[in-house]
């Protein structure tokens, strides 16, 4: 199968020393503001560049994103808003 299994995965054979490094991170107070509003699909935006932002100052090379949705309740329409704003 080779490296090219996960996109991200492929550029590892170019490192000498490969290091995985993970970051996890909230919204915050921006989901009070998304559920006032009534707009979910801004949040998910904010989500990966804050992810992406905290790995990059320690040096890493951002390969793949994982995260996942809490919810009470699962409203389709809202879960479809947030996944639009991630993607």
């Amino acid at each position: 199968m080779g490296w090219g299994a996960s996109p991200g995965f492929s550029t590892l054979h170019r490192m000498r020393h490969p290091v995985l490094a993970t970051s996890t991170d909230g919204v915050g107070t921006k989901v009070a503001i998304a559920q006032a509003m009534d707009v979910h699909d801004t949040i998910g935006f904010d989500l990966v560049g804050m992810v992406v932002d905290d790995l990059v100052v320690c040096g890493a090379e951002p390969l793949f994103m994982t995260d996942y949705i809490a919810t009470g309740k699962v409203v389709p329409e809202r879960i479809a808003a947030i996944v639009k704003g991630i993607a």
